[in-house]
């Protein structure tokens, strides 16, 4: 395992998986039985470099010191900016992970940078764990009127955990005999998820009004949950509108972060920290707009079409390669076959040549329309030439690597 804080953008985040059933003003015993909150087998969180660390440093790191000093709710408060941390970094793992794929032509090192992905996913669980077991306990030790949404909480985030744990023998699951089975579950109990913290605010308002910051601050992981979700679904079925949708409406909604001015500015912190994460938001949306997004249908485009002439490759195999990503799964048996399918070339079993993924993604000319978002006035204004250009080495015209590095970062 890896070390105990969870590090993003330069910023050190406290990470409140040791916290589990602390909460600041909190009585030594309670009235009632209170619910145990699940052990998720996850101790540690790593950060992933990527283009959401901006918001993080803005927003995040910015507020956790005012979070911390919340009477009763501190270390609470902490989790959930914990939390909130590795859904931003779960959404860098996959962006990375399409900027490799459409860069490289890889399969292999694209499932290696989705990989990381599962592990912020289950540190985003074992904080938001960590949270709901703190506001379970506020209140003079009184547990929170409504069990059952704590119970769901639970059940759903220990069953989201056991699926991102990889299955020695490859694949999770058995694709050969359920191909996509995997993904549909895991981003159902992340939408399931989604839903019940979102009941958890309400029922939490209605019982501490005194506390709004934590139902506010609640929304900010349990949107992004949701908003994972449907990435992955997208992702997982070669869905280029559906995936850019998706991206869009995860940045977006994180924007409705915004909703804990009210409780920040209660605490004293200055409006001004907070303005820039909505700037830093709606720099992304349109970075995605102009970048990422023109990736998506080309590549995805070329996978289809891999996916369609390999008889070896299950109809939703490539939701079966995400799912075994996400779990960490070794690069053999089912999941190695995966890899290799996806890759394309050679023959299929009637003689006839599978594409290579590599041949269909070469000079592409969207990737030029793309080099000219990013790097104006130093390419040729048609797309087909400026793609020609990248590979050049000419001076001053960008190389396809520094596009892709640009794109990433």
């Amino acid at each position: 395992m890896k070390g105990i804080s969870l590090l993003s953008g330069g910023s050190i985040l406290a990470l409140a998986v040791t916290m589990a059933g602390c909460s600041g003003g909190a009585a030594p015993s309670l009235p009632t039985v209170k619910l145990d909150p699940p052990d998720l087998g996850f101790t540690a969180c790593t950060a992933v470099a990527g283009p959401a660390d901006p918001v993080q440093q803005q927003l995040v790191q910015n507020l956790d010191p005012a979070l911390a000093q919340v009477p009763e709710l501190g270390s609470t408060l902490v989790s959930l900016s914990a939390a909130s941390a590795a859904a931003f970094d779960t959404f860098d793992a996959v962006a990375n992970s399409l900027v490799t794929l459409a860069s490289t032509q890889d399969p292999q090192q694209f499932a290696d940078d989705l990989s990381s992905s599962g592990d912020t996913l289950q540190c985003y669980l074992a904080n938001i764990v960590a949270a709901v077991d703190g506001a379970n306990t506020l209140a003079q030790g009184t547990p929170l009127e409504n069990a059952p949404v704590i119970s769901d909480i639970y059940a759903q985030a220990l069953a989201i955990s056991e699926l991102l744990q990889a299955n020695p023998a490859g694949v999770i699951g058995a694709p050969s005999s359920a191909s996509g089975q995997e993904l549909a579950i895991l981003t159902d109990q992340l939408s399931a998820l989604s839903d019940s913290l979102s009941a958890l605010g309400t029922d939490f308002s209605r019982q501490f009004p005194d506390q709004p910051i934590f139902a506010s601050y609640l929304t900010v992981p349990a949107v992004m949950a949701s908003n994972l979700a449907d990435v992955f679904d997208g992702v997982g079925s070669l869905d280029a509108n559906a995936t850019s949708r998706a991206i869009r409406n995860t940045l977006s909604n994180s924007a409705s972060t915004i909703a804990i001015v009210g409780g920040a500015v209660q605490l004293g912190l200055p409006l001004e920290t907070l303005v820039p994460a909505g700037t830093q938001i709606g720099t992304l949306l349109l970075q995605f707009e102009d970048g990422l997004n023109l990736l998506l249908e080309p590549t995805f485009g070329a996978l289809s079409t891999v996916l369609a002439a390999s008889p070896a490759l299950p109809a939703n195999g490539f939701a079966d390669l995400v799912s075994g990503a996400l779990a960490g799964s070794p690069q053999l048996g089912e999941f190695g076959d995966l890899l290799s399918g996806f890759s394309g070339g050679g023959l299929d079993p009637t003689g006839a040549p599978i594409p290579a993924l590599s041949d269909l993604l070469a000079g592409i000319p969207q990737f030029g329309s793309l080099a000219q978002t990013v790097f104006p006035n130093q390419l040729p204004s048609d797309p087909a030439d400026a793609v020609a250009a990248l590979p050049s080495g000419a001076p001053d015209v960008p190389t396809f690597g520094e596009l892709m590095d640009r794109l990433s970062n």
